[in-house]
């Protein structure tokens, strides 16, 4: 996700004003413009938290089948974010953290089984 490039821009706080923005965070440096209209000014998009880290995990650790597609709507959702597609990039982060919860559901599933399997084992073999 790229950040609007450093200049004056509408000040958040005060639209009679512009503040400067370094490129990474807003400063002190402002500039009295006088009484304005309120509009839209530029934004800066936050893009919602994809879940790719989270998907890699899940795909490296427990279910390779659930944690592919979570790779894939994390990797949707943040370039979908990068086109300024708010909607959509929430909506493929939701759909990554579906397939990561079930995959960690699944994983946690399958080790209390190995679990219970060993204890049976154990408790037979006495």
């Amino acid at each position: 996700m790229s950040l609007p490039p450093a200049g004056y821009y509408p000040d958040p706080e005060d639209p009679s004003r512009r503040r400067y923005w370094d490129g990474a965070r807003w400063t002190e440096e402002r500039v009295d413009l006088g009484p304005v209209a309120p509009g839209p000014g530029p934004a800066l998009v936050v893009a919602p938290d994809p879940w790719l880290w989270q998907s890699i995990v899940a795909t490296i650790l427990c279910c390779l089948p659930l944690g592919i597609p979570g790779i894939v709507y994390a990797a949707r959702s943040s370039e979908a974010a990068r086109r300024g597609d708010l909607a959509a990039a929430r909506a493929a982060a939701g759909t990554a953290r579906t397939f990561v919860l079930w995959s960690v559901g699944l994983g946690l599933l399958t080790l209390v089984g190995y679990a219970l399997l060993f204890m049976v084992g154990v408790v037979a073999g006495l």
